[in-house]
């Protein structure tokens, strides 16, 4: 591994009766989208009952991946949708199984159903959901290099919200720096891309070109620190 500059991580997830991993490298050779004889998908190419798995960070054709290989640059700073599916009222853990990443890099886990981010690098994450859960959208894994300021965070004041009257995704509060705007569908494919100012206290985003559902808003700073900060909304 050393010898080919690869990183590995293995994810896995857990319940009292099943288990399932998913796997990423890291090398010179990948890119964030599609590397013939680096990333693979589910065998199938459909993902079991219960199951773990990501979708591509780039020309994503919601194909369920077992494998995904990113170039080493990656590592430093990449979000990557998860798909996951489990099953209600049973605990749902979610664990890094394996790694040879350099200690420096951070491995985060985002839940947006509980607008919660847990550093899986140093604890695991468990559930126990209400109802089944499946598919992309509401889980995020992040590597980061720097540790993340969630509490200090200034993107956790935010309010973010959609208003059917003018069919737009509203974001209010004081931001300190330029944001970028990004709007996933549960699949995990960008939708919206747009930049936010800092100098106005509530901007909104056009969002009357695309159907009704369920979109994931994902605001991200520019600056050194990277702040960022994931919602579920529903457009109606």
């Amino acid at each position: 591994r050393s010898g080919n500059n690869l990183e590995y991580l293995k994810l896995g997830i857990s319940s009292d009766d099943d288990n399932y991993t998913t796997d990423f490298y890291f090398n010179e050779n990948a890119s964030l989208g599609l590397d013939p004889g680096y990333d693979a998908a589910i065998w199938g190419g459909t993902a079991p009952a219960f199951a773990v798995y990501s979708h591509l960070v780039e020309d994503n054709a919601g194909i369920p991946m077992a494998i995904q290989a990113m170039h080493g640059e990656d590592m430093h700073d990449v979000t990557i949708a998860l798909g996951v599916n489990a099953y209600a009222n049973e605990p749902l853990t979610f664990d890094i199984i394996d790694s040879t990443l350099p200690s420096a890099i951070k491995v985060y886990l985002e839940d947006t159903e509980t607008n919660t981010i847990t550093l899986l690098t140093e604890e695991i994450y468990q559930i126990t959901p209400g109802q089944d859960i499946s598919g992309t959208g509401r889980f995020f894994l992040r590597f980061e290099e720097d540790s993340l300021s969630t509490i200090e965070s200034e993107l956790d004041t935010l309010k973010i919200y959609t208003n059917p009257q003018d069919d737009t995704i509203v974001v209010h509060g004081q931001l300190t720096e330029t944001t970028d705007f990004r709007l996933y569908d549960l699949q995990g494919r960008l939708v919206i891309e747009t930049t936010l100012e800092n100098k106005t206290m509530t901007q909104r985003v056009d969002v009357s070109t695309i159907s009704d559902g369920v979109y994931v808003v994902e605001l991200k700073g520019r600056t050194k620190r990277r702040a960022r900060r994931a919602q579920k909304i529903i457009k109606r």
